[in-house]
């Protein structure tokens, strides 16, 4: 089942919705896995500490992902590949932090490939923002197991008193255990806000826009080639299509592409 998957993925008609991937996986998961270890910056998540099944036929059928575990090298916590930031994707720990022998496979990348898919995903993190990722709501969270656990987490340290020692992985030390849960809330907070600048796609309707665009044209008469320059407001449809002086088309250069927000240069 899984070679089927993995052949279909590999394949050009990968994104056709009937014949292509989507038939062997359920999507949910997988961007749900996606959301889980990008949010946490999860170092093993693509690739040591990975679970996975298949459903029941009675069920769907489907290979799904999960139940996401192991997030001790994560949320800022560790050296290796550089996890103490809160910025990037960790799905291309192979470009990034390549040279060993546990990678990441192609699945990832493939997916995004698919504007589908990168369209499913925008959405459910926005849906997730409004909802249980509210900031306000994981910081309150953490507050509150912070509040259940104090009893315990005296008694934790009494028996192991490493709150002040240096442990192997481990990247920040705090004087105090409110300074080790205060640097998790502020990499949580900046690491939220940094996806949603960052996530991939655009949740919405990709239908190409009426609007005209200004721009800028250079050079200005132009041979061999020339250079289109505008600014989107948002991320949009984009048809750049060049005429001669009788109205006659000559080309199509751009052809109904997504463009992100900000400004796009095109020579031709």
């Amino acid at each position: 089942y899984i070679d089927d998957f993995e052949t279909t993925l590999f394949s050009e008609n990968f994104k056709d919705p009937v014949e292509g991937y989507r038939k062997y996986i359920d999507i949910k998961s997988f961007i749900d896995f996606f959301i889980a270890n990008e949010l946490s910056f999860n170092v093993d998540g693509y690739r040591l500490s990975v679970f996975l099944h298949k459903q029941k036929d009675s069920d769907g059928g489907k290979l799904r992902m999960g139940p996401v575990w192991d997030f001790n090298l994560s949320i800022g916590n560790g050296w290796d590949c550089d996890i103490q930031n809160s910025t990037g994707f960790m799905y291309d720990y192979n470009e990034r932090c390549g040279g060993t022998n546990f990678q990441i496979p192609f699945w990832w990348k493939r997916l995004l490939e698919d504007e589908a898919f990168v369209q499913e995903l925008r959405c459910t993190w926005e849906d997730y923002r409004q909802d249980f990722l509210k900031t306000a709501r994981v910081l309150d969270y953490l507050d509150q197991r912070a509040a259940y656990l104090t009893n315990a987490k005296d008694r934790n340290f009494i028996r192991w008193p490493i709150l002040e020692v240096k442990v192997h992985f481990n990247f920040f030390l705090g004087d105090s255990y409110e300074q080790e849960l205060n640097y998790i809330k502020e990499w949580l907070d900046f690491r939220l806000d940094w996806l949603d600048r960052n996530m991939f796609g655009y949740c919405g309707n990709l239908v190409a826009r009426q609007d005209e665009l200004e721009g800028i044209v250079f050079p200005n008469p132009a041979e061999d080639q020339v250079t289109f320059e505008f600014y989107l407001p948002e991320d949009s449809r984009v048809n750049l299509s060049l005429y001669d002086t009788h109205g006659r088309l000559i080309t199509q250069l751009i052809d109904n592409a997504l463009g992100r927000v900000g400004y796009l240069k095109q020579t031709f």
